[in-house]
């Protein structure tokens, strides 16, 4: 595509499956090299809090295997399933949004602005259904 070329880039996937910081440069600038001045990215990125919400909220946080994924998450934002769970997500990036909001500020772009999708909120009605975290009160997970 023309530089300037754009009003506005879709770029879905991009930030969460490029784990290289690197990679994720690249494809931040080359979008920013398309688009008009004053266009509109959108880009979403996974927070690097959803495999914690999401494990607790549909009980894979019960697997040891599991808790380790979420370990490596909240410490580089590298998730990684290298037991190939099907319900444990891919090989992606997870950000924290500041560090989100430095990335794209890095590859060019101004007036940057990280809005939240989705939250722990959605997952609030599954902590109401019995069984979900088995003897939750004399359970303690290590990371």
């Amino acid at each position: 595509m023309r530089s300037d070329s754009a009003d506005a880039v879709l770029l879905l996937g991009s930030l969460y499956h490029l784990v290289a910081y690197e990679d994720r440069m690249q494809a931040l600038r080359e979008t920013r090299r398309i688009l008009k001045l004053g266009g509109v990215l959108f880009a979403p990125a996974i927070s690097r809090f959803a495999s914690l919400l999401d494990g607790v909220a549909r009980g894979f946080f019960q697997d040891p295997e599991f808790r380790k994924i979420v370990a490596a998450d909240l410490a580089s934002g590298q998730h990684r399933n290298p037991w190939n769970h099907p319900a444990y997500f891919t090989t992606a990036y997870f950000h924290r949004a500041a560090e989100l909001a430095d990335e794209t500020r890095n590859a060019g772009f101004r007036d940057v602005e990280i809005l939240a999708v989705e939250g722990p909120v959605w997952s609030g009605a599954r902590f109401r259904q019995p069984g979900l975290i088995q003897n939750s009160a004399a359970t303690s997970w290590n990371f």
